[in-house]
Formats: structure tokens, sequence, C-alpha cells
């Protein structure tokens, strides 16, 4: 840092901010942002000016601090009692895998409690195995492998063999008073995997021979303000729309409508040209 610095102006101040947004790619909320003003009014505190760390110790520093946070969490639970784990894979756009592992349970006074045990990289293959060498890793760490009660997972079939065996590798420690983890389904997924079954059967019956693919300026706007006056109206004629364009194109229409003729059994079908 330079010895040398010029006299505070408010011309100044406010070029650095922007030049700062500008340079980081940062949204100009952030200046609201309440962490952001606690961190300035704690650097005003200081007998002297304060340096800023440096990536690689506040690398370190995140890395401790989320440590000592899950540690803190994990003392909340209390002895004998076990605890549930919730699983969930991600790509990242740069085709990096990880796997969030999140612990939740009830403490002595019935608070619940969540602590994100980790977010780890995925090498390697996706298959069950894999994702159980992963998870006891991170459950020995914190010394919970005999305090596992569940385990929320997806639909995905290399999650009936990661508990398979993650089962396996915690028997095979002969552990006092093991008891075997049990499976949740994630109902989220349930009930997506059931709405995307029940969408892909759906039609719609339009009354327009056309249809326009792009919206215009106005149409948006009228849209815009259906959504403020109406709410879940607004969203399910939005869904209409969609499935009717799906509809045209699985069909192979080119945006005319499809023919339709009624079965000797009084249901309408449509006719793919």
């Amino acid at each position: 840092m330079s010895s040398t610095s010029k006299p505070f102006t408010q011309e100044i101040w406010e070029r650095k901010q922007v030049n700062f947004l500008a340079q980081s790619n940062l949204p100009f909320k952030i200046l609201a942002h309440k962490d952001l003003n606690d961190l300035i009014q704690t650097a005003r505190l200081a007998p002297s000016r304060p340096e800023l760390l440096s990536p690689l110790t506040a690398r370190r520093r995140l890395q401790r601090m989320a440590k000592e946070d899950q540690e803190r969490v994990l003392l909340g639970l209390p002895p004998n009692a076990k605890l549930s784990i919730a699983l969930d894979c991600w790509t990242s756009p740069f085709q990096q895998a990880f796997i969030a592992i999140t612990g939740y349970f009830l403490d002595r006074e019935w608070n619940y409690r969540e602590v994100l045990l980790g977010f780890e990289p995925i090498h390697g293959t996706h298959s069950g195995a894999n994702l159980s060498l992963v998870l006891l890793e991170r459950l020995e760490q914190h010394g919970i492998v005999d305090r596992v009660l569940a385990v929320t997972t997806d639909n995905a079939s290399n999650n009936n063999t990661l508990i398979e065996s993650i089962q396996q590798s915690i028997q095979s420690l002969e552990l006092p008073n093991q008891t075997p983890i049990v499976r949740i389904p994630c109902l989220a997924h349930v009930i997506q995997l059931s709405l995307r079954d029940l969408l892909g059967l759906m039609r719609v019956d339009p009354k327009n021979d056309t249809t326009d693919r792009q919206w215009s300026e106005d149409y948006s706007q009228s849209l815009q303000k259906n959504q403020r006056q109406q709410g879940i109206i607004y969203t399910l004629s939005k869904v209409r729309y969609l499935l009717y364009i799906n509809t045209l194109d699985s069909l192979g229409t080119s945006g005319r409508v499809p023919k339709r003729s009624k079965r000797d059994d009084g249901e309408w079908e449509y006719i793919k040209p």
C-alpha cells in the first residue's frame, strides 16, 4: 500500500465504489448489503488502517470458520440421539460435480437444528459405491458414523446402491448398538416426477388456428399485469400456453393447430399430418 493517499472527497469515494462493482461484476444492490456496511463500520473502529486478507488467507479462514460452526451445531445433538442426513448432487456449469451432505436433528430443547456436514467434489463415476465412500469419510470426520437414523435422497437408481454400500461399510466396523439406516425418498423429487408424467399426458384444446411463437412487448406487459392481478390464474394460463406449443412441436404441425377426430369410444385424438 502506498504511504501517501489522496484527500477524501465524495467524488472519489463514489468513483471507487462504482469501479469496484464494474471490475468485480457485482450487482449494484451489493452496496446496500448489511454485511458490507458492517464491514466498513468495523474497519472504522480500528486504531490504524486494517489490511485486507489475502485470497489464500481468506480461504483458509473460511474453512476454519465452517469447521468451528459444524462442531458447535453438532454439540447440540443430545447423547444417544441420532440425526438424519440429506444428500444432493450438483454439477457446476464447468461440469464439476459436488455432493452436499446436510445433517438435521432436534436438540435438547426440541429446536430444529441443521448443519452442512460437507460439500465435496465427486471424482470418477457417480456410482452408489463411490458416493458412499464420500459420505462415510464425512461421517467418520465428524464422529457420527453410528448416529445416523435415515438418509434422504432422490429416486436415482445409484442411491439404492449407495445405501446398501454404506450399510455394509458401517456393519463391517462392528460398532455397538448398530441399527439399519432408513432411506427416505425426497418428497419434492417424487412430486416433480409425478408432475412431469402428468404434464406429458396433458393436451389442450386451442381456440385459435395459429399461434405466435414470439411474444410482443405489449403482450408481455399484458401478462405481467395479469400476473399481479390474478396470481395463480396467470401461472396456469402460462402453463397452458407452453403445453400448447409443446403439443404443436410434438405433432409436427409447424404452428398449425392439429386436426382432431372422434374415436369409437367417444374420446378425441389428434391426427398427425
